[in-house]
């Protein structure tokens, strides 16, 4: 994948044989101040899912989230289903649109046709709502048509996975055999270093907690994010990295491309079973009931916190956890003073994050690009890329 000057630059330096560094060419990052100029911040959540055409309904929320924690408002009603039908588009394009691509297998369009079929994309003002009578009728058997035969029954252990796979009945199933009969399975294995569930970032009193961190060096912070100093990797695999598939398949192949598409297929199968079991079900009303999907924390939500007026928001979206954090000009919440936004790419592609180490010391060759380009799919950068590989 290529693009210009908001593409994410990754160069394979090669020497004697082995990708001997890698380096990371940093996009060219939207600035939200920007986006938002001329925009009062209660309508910022509504432009900022317009604007962004990936996870745009998360862009809104975390937003919105950031914003209740500056004023002291408990946050709104989560729109539960919408954001999961977001996700599951993301994963639905990745693993039936990219990953068989990558391989050359034929796509299967299928799957995201249905999804897509289910509504426009999710806004930032689409809270509250549910699915009844017919609707959640029509919703349920879309989400059942959309999942390719055989799961989730071939996500219980790595041999139920390579028997689906083996019988290839899908481009999906078939790639995944690929994954396996190509030796692919380890390629980009890494020492696990997983970014926590979000409630654990927005809290706490370390250090090194996510607050303290992002109000002190926002901009350092959302180019190369680090907490307890080191990058770490946020996403599907991290967010199933106890599931006792991702678990077996990663002591055996280490935390390679296997695992990470087989965590992506069990956050896709996740996404889908509960878009049809809660298709009649009122979206969440409390940070409570939203369990590890969301959490915020700001000067409204702490007793005596100091810096009135400044939120963070913090959603799992398809890639990973995305942050926004804000703070506002005036007490009357009529301007932003300052706007940071820490989009998954930027753990994931960090100088010294999981990609890097996953190609670091891999042979040159042919092969190497592809392994190189499903490793970057694996992770799902958020915008385009530039692969390349160079001697010396």
């Amino acid at each position: 994948m290529t693009g210009g000057a908001e593409s994410l630059g990754l160069r394979l330096h090669c020497q004697e044989g082995r990708v001997a560094a890698v380096e990371i060419r940093p996009r060219q990052r939207p600035d939200p101040l920007r986006l938002l100029a001329g925009c009062r911040p209660a309508a910022a959540p509504e432009r900022l899912a317009r604007v962004f055409a990936v996870c745009g309904g998360a862009q809104g929320w975390a937003c919105r989230l950031a914003l209740a924690a500056a004023i002291g408002q408990p946050p709104p009603p989560e729109p539960v289903w919408a954001l999961r039908l977001e996700t599951a588009r993301e994963h639905g394009r990745r693993l039936c649109l990219d990953l068989p691509l990558r391989l050359g297998l034929p796509a299967d369009p299928r799957p995201v046709k249905i999804l897509t079929r289910l509504g426009g994309p999710v806004g930032g003002s689409s809270v509250g709502g549910k699915v009844i009578g017919e609707e959640e009728t029509a919703l349920r058997r879309a989400v059942s048509e959309a999942l390719p035969a055989g799961l989730p029954a071939a996500l219980e252990t790595p041999e139920a996975l390579a028997l689906w796979a083996q019988r290839a009945e899908t481009p999906l199933a078939a790639a995944f055999w690929r994954l396996h009969a190509a030796d692919l399975a380890g390629f980009g294995a890494v020492s696990p270093r997983h970014l926590p569930p979000v409630a654990s970032l927005a809290g706490g009193d370390a250090q090194d907690a996510l607050p303290r961190r992002l109000r002190a060096a926002a901009a350092d912070f959302a180019v190369a994010p680090t907490w307890n100093g080191l990058p770490h990797e946020t996403g599907p695999l991290a967010t199933f990295a106890a599931h006792p598939l991702t678990e077996a398949l990663s002591r055996r192949d280490g935390c390679g491309l296997l695992a990470r598409f087989a965590a992506r297929l069990l956050a896709w199968v996740a996404a889908m079973q509960a878009l049809g079991e809660g298709a009649g079900m009122a979206a969440a009303g409390t940070m409570a009931a939203a369990g590890t999907m969301a959490a915020a924390v700001g000067s409204g939500t702490q007793e005596g916190g100091a810096g009135a007026g400044w939120g963070l928001g913090l959603v799992e979206t398809a890639r990973g956890t995305l942050i926004h954090g804000l703070e506002l000009a005036d007490p009357e919440a009529e301007s932003f003073k300052a706007y940071t936004i820490v989009a998954p790419t930027e753990w994931n592609f960090h100088d010294k994050g999981c990609f890097v180490s996953g190609v670091m010391g891999s042979a040159d060759g042919p092969e190497l690009l592809p392994r190189a380009e499903l490793l970057a799919v694996a992770l799902d950068p958020c915008v385009a890329y530039d692969l390349t590989r160079v001697s010396g």
